[in-house]
């Protein structure tokens, strides 16, 4: 995949925010998962 290189500062930095967002979210929703795998039953933070 390319990413196109844009010159407008303002869409650089949203898509870099969204990106961060993006990562962030997975890595919240895979500890959630290991977390629920790990203790069955039990309330997790």
């Amino acid at each position: 995949m390319k990413t196109k290189r844009f010159n407008n500062p303002e869409v650089e930095s949203y898509i870099k925010d969204t990106l961060r967002q993006l990562k962030y979210l997975r890595s919240r929703w895979c500890f959630t998962q290991q977390t629920k795998n790990l203790g069955k039953g039990k309330n997790h933070l």
